[in-house]
């Protein structure tokens, strides 16, 4: 078992915790109530953590965060109508065309 993802906010390693359940990663959820303890310990080591049970999905769990960090990148200019998406997008959100490859 290892640790793959630690936040601050208990939101975001919820996000991680469900895009990596999503993708058929078994995942372990720590210190999802130590803010309780925050003054007692270093602030640190109350963040939420994201622990993966088996050590052959951990390279595809460092994928998906990996994915889940670098955001949706730049924003593309469809072909057809010249409106922008984000660059998460396959099809352009206005004219429903395929928008170029990013890269």
């Amino acid at each position: 078992m290892r640790r793959v993802y630690t936040a601050s906010p208990l939101a975001e390693a919820h996000l991680v915790r469900q895009l990596l359940d999503s993708a058929g990663i078994e995942v372990r959820f720590f210190n999802e109530n130590a803010h309780a303890a925050l003054g007692e310990l270093p602030a640190t080591e109350t963040w939420p953590q994201v622990w993966v049970t088996q050590n052959h999905q951990l390279s595809p769990a460092l994928t998906v965060i990996d994915r889940y960090e670098s955001g949706p990148g730049e924003e593309l200019q469809c072909h057809c109508c010249a409106e922008y998406s984000p660059g998460s997008f396959e099809v352009c959100w206005c004219c429903h065309k395929p928008l170029p490859a990013s890269g």
